[in-house]
């Protein structure tokens, strides 16, 4: 895995936004550091641009989602995809529940965006009680089929991530992957993650980049 490069700038420098970026009213800070310094990378999707983080290195876009856009977005994201979980990934689902469970005995997990469920029915194999909260249609459809196929018993729920209610302490582990896609992501690891633990419980999020 090739290393973070990480850029550091003198501090006049740090308050100011580079160029080709939105007005630092508008401009997203980095989900890492909170800087508004970026430099602007030429990848564009629906108006929206890619940007690297001068402070941490990290990529992100310029602005959040749009309430219902990660729905559009992932409406057929999982429709062709192949069901098959490679041994690469099914060992490092493997490491991150072997990470929590140096922590705690196996209980409820709720992982946000579960993606084919993969992850979820690594984590029933080895006795956590897990639910899934997918809000792509053809994910979903992908997880019936494998739940049929594998004969997993879990159940995941359809939804936006930023309309997800669970009642509080329901889940003694959370995990989130690709953290700083969803909209308003700052306020849901903070603020949903804590209800559905109840205050008591681990929480494991991934940062794609």
């Amino acid at each position: 895995m090739t290393p973070m490069r990480r850029e550091l700038l003198p501090s006049a420098v740090m308050s100011a936004v580079v160029e080709g970026a939105p007005p630092r009213e508008q401009m997203v800070p980095c989900p890492i550091c909170s800087s508004r310094v970026t430099r602007r990378l030429d990848i564009t999707s629906k108006g929206s641009h890619l940007h690297r983080c001068l402070g941490c290195g990290i990529v992100h876009w310029d602005r959040p989602w749009r309430p219902g856009e990660a729905v559009e977005f992932y409406h057929d994201y999982y429709a062709n995809r192949s069901t098959e979980l490679s041994q690469v990934t099914e060992k490092r689902y493997h490491e991150i529940l072997q990470q929590l469970e140096r922590h705690q005995s196996p209980g409820s997990l709720l992982e946000v965006g579960c993606g084919m469920g993969h992850l979820l029915g690594v984590a029933e194999a080895r006795g956590w009680r897990p639910v899934g909260l997918e809000v792509s249609s053809s994910g979903r459809k992908q997880i019936e089929c494998l739940k049929a196929q594998q004969g997993w018993t879990f159940q995941v729920q359809e939804g936006d991530v930023m309309c997800a209610e669970f009642p509080a302490g329901s889940f003694s582990a959370f995990r989130k992957p690709h953290v700083y896609r969803s909209p308003g992501w700052q306020q849901f690891n903070t603020t949903s993650s804590e209800n559905a633990l109840g205050g008591h419980g681990f929480v494991n999020l991934r940062i794609p980049n």
